[in-house]
């Protein structure tokens, strides 16, 4: 029954919601991120009601520590799940993108971690969001070596985000970029890239056969 209260507050348009279902935000917990331990301190139910990893940790839950990980990319977290944005975007024209990749994939190894669902989908919006702008820019950035290696060591073959690196390779990577594909990336992206790529030429062989039958026919 809370679950449902819990939807109904993140899906209500018109932002108003039954006095009942608010959340009590005078119950923080506080985590401590990194090696050096940095205390973020935060209303208990805003972050159990969006990452299951919280949710699910054995009372008392007032701390929590996530000593492997990076305060700023947990920051980054916390931003999106207080804002609903990602602060990734850098001034650098040409070093930003490649930059913002790398952000963005270790957010969504992040939320992988903390279990946190929408998080993680709305991670690779902003990485597809990235992509298909610097696909109408004269010299694109692609997610680089860093921010894939970054998710093929950190995912299974069945990650959403995996296929979504490969399918931005797919539609924008012209023969520069394929060109280094041996030298900077990890041999499954290149052989997930090699299996997407014939997929897609086949499609649209398959599909101008069609045409010409149809034009056949007429």
């Amino acid at each position: 029954m809370e679950n449902e209260s819990t939807i109904t507050v993140f899906e209500l348009e018109s932002r108003r919601i039954p006095a009942t279902a608010a959340f009590d935000m005078t119950i923080t917990l506080n985590v401590w991120v990194g090696l050096t331990g940095i205390c973020f301190t935060i209303p208990k139910a805003i972050v159990c009601a969006s990452s299951n990893f919280f949710k699910n940790k054995e009372a008392p839950l007032d701390n929590v520590f996530l000593e492997e990980e990076d305060p700023d990319i947990f920051n980054v977290y916390l931003h999106w799940l207080y804002c609903k944005t990602f602060p990734t975007i850098f001034a650098d024209a040409d070093q930003g993108p490649t930059v913002e990749y790398t952000l963005l994939a270790r957010c969504y190894i992040l939320g992988q971690i903390l279990e946190d669902r929408k998080f993680s989908e709305a991670v690779l919006d902003a990485i597809a969001d990235c992509a298909n702008i610097q696909a109408s820019r004269t010299f694109k950035k692609l997610p680089g070596s860093t921010p894939i290696t970054l998710v093929y060591e950190k995912t299974d073959e069945t990650s959403p985000a995996r296929r979504l690196l490969v399918d931005i390779w797919v539609r924008y990577a012209d023969e520069d970029a394929v060109e280094r594909l041996g030298e900077e990336l990890p041999p499954r992206f290149i052989l997930d890239f090699a299996r997407a790529t014939t997929r897609r030429k086949c499609m649209i062989e398959r599909e101008l056969r069609d045409a010409e039958d149809a034009l056949m026919d007429y």
